[in-house]
């Protein structure tokens, strides 16, 4: 876990290079987990009366962006990975994490009783992918800032006139290309949800090159941030005064979009004064998701929403609304850690040959189980998805899961 930088070793960081782990982003993971976990339990146990107005309704905006800070989030780590030396064997790593999130999301809409969805972890594994292929590319930053403008142009301009013509009807894919309209199986169209990881990967060689400078001003960075974030905030304040909508479910529209980056900015901007030696350490112990966490977290909270409902949590009032996201929570974010140290106990065994056999044949009987009762039991099904999904979780941390690495790597 990186330490807080005095100006005596900030100074050995030459020009504000620090090789390793960043715990803001672990934090940014943690708050973005929050709201996600808010939102679900919102939507799964409150009437619906209360989800459209009071407090509830607020919280459940809030919560509403919880993709666009992952999304983001998996950019940043990108991009501070950006100044690594580029291997051609990484590629089988690469392929191995994003053939583990779409097998996650297979799991989930088998358990749902569709073939396949291109949704929240299938898509940052594409995010994954397109990140890679930005990194390895002669010039990364370029690439980043020529893909957020040109999905944004995609979205908001070019999409529209695509839109009016009925071109993203007509032509097969464009509108999972536009996001103009909603696509079957589909919860984030290219655009504009690849502008997040664009952006986030900016801000993650702008973190690894300047290190020191952020840790040493952390204070006068995030109250430039929060500065920053008027900006968009002021325009998605007028555009609702012109009657403006913001919602993001299948298509993404323009006021949702611009507010969201005043949510980035405040949120990484809290990240940066939460870490400060001037706030208390637990705040940053209980949100930081390390490793695995912060994928064990997305089966985790599901299995207890859905253990909630089954047991008859429904259209609940706002206050108990409160006490449920609480403990789920609470619950949510100890079993993550554990799952995290599970993760690296498994890491260590000599046998990985064995273990990947294990979670593999463990993956195989839960999809089964799932394809199965997926309509006769649907709670039998529930439980065979958490499991294949923690199984996935366990064969991220071992290098060869689903595809073997070239065998000078493997011997490293």
């Amino acid at each position: 876990m990186t330490r807080y930088m005095t100006r005596s070793n900030a100074d050995t960081a030459d020009k504000g290079k620090v090789q390793g782990h960043w715990r803001e982003l672990d934090v940014l993971r943690g708050i973005a987990a929050v709201m996600m976990i808010a939102n679900h339990v919102g939507v799964k146990f409150l009437s619906p009366q209360h989800t459209e107005s009071g407090l509830t309704e607020a919280v459940l905006f809030v919560g509403s962006f919880a993709p666009v800070m992952f999304f983001f989030i998996t950019g940043v780590g990108a991009g501070i990975q950006s100044g690594q030396k580029k291997q051609a064997s990484r590629w089988f790593s690469v392929i191995n994490k994003v053939g583990i999130l779409v097998l996650a999301d297979f799991l989930m809409a088998w358990s749902g009783g569709s073939w396949w969805r291109l949704d929240f972890l299938s898509f940052i594994g594409l995010c994954i992918l397109i990140l890679e292929c930005v990194r390895n590319s002669k010039s990364p930053v370029v690439a980043s800032a020529v893909g957020l403008g040109a999905v944004s142009l995609l979205r908001y301009l070019i999409g529209p006139i695509a839109h009016e013509f009925g071109y993203d009807q007509q032509i097969w894919g464009l509108s999972f290309l536009l996001g103009t309209e909603i696509t079957p199986g589909v919860s984030y169209p290219l655009a504009p949800w690849l502008a997040y990881p664009f952006l986030g990967y900016l801000v993650g060689v702008a973190i690894d090159r300047f290190r020191s400078r952020v840790e040493e001003q952390r204070w006068r960075a995030a109250l430039g941030l929060l500065a920053v974030a008027i900006v968009p905030g002021i325009i998605a304040v007028y555009l609702a005064l012109k009657g403006a909508v913001f919602f993001r479910w299948g298509t993404v529209s323009l006021a949702f979009y611009i507010i969201s980056f005043t949510a980035l900015a405040v949120c990484v901007a809290f990240s940066l004064m939460l870490c400060s030696n001037l706030c208390p350490q637990f705040g940053p112990r209980f949100l930081s998701l390390k490793g695995i966490s912060s994928l064990a977290i997305v089966p985790i909270h599901y299995f207890l929403i859905d253990t909630g409902f089954w047991l008859g949590l429904r259209a609940i009032q706002p206050a108990a609304y409160y006490w449920v996201m609480i403990a789920i929570l609470a619950l949510s974010f100890f079993l993550a850690a554990r799952m995290d140290r599970i993760g690296s106990a498994v890491r260590q065994i000599s046998e990985q040959g064995l273990i990947r056999s294990c979670l593999l044949g463990l993956l195989t009987a839960s999809a089964l189980i799932i394809l199965v009762t997926h309509q006769t039991h649907p709670p039998t099904a529930m439980v065979a998805k958490t499991i294949g999904q923690l199984a996935l979780c366990l064969l991220f941390v071992l290098p060869s899961a689903l595809m073997p690495l070239p065998l000078s790597r493997a011997k490293a």
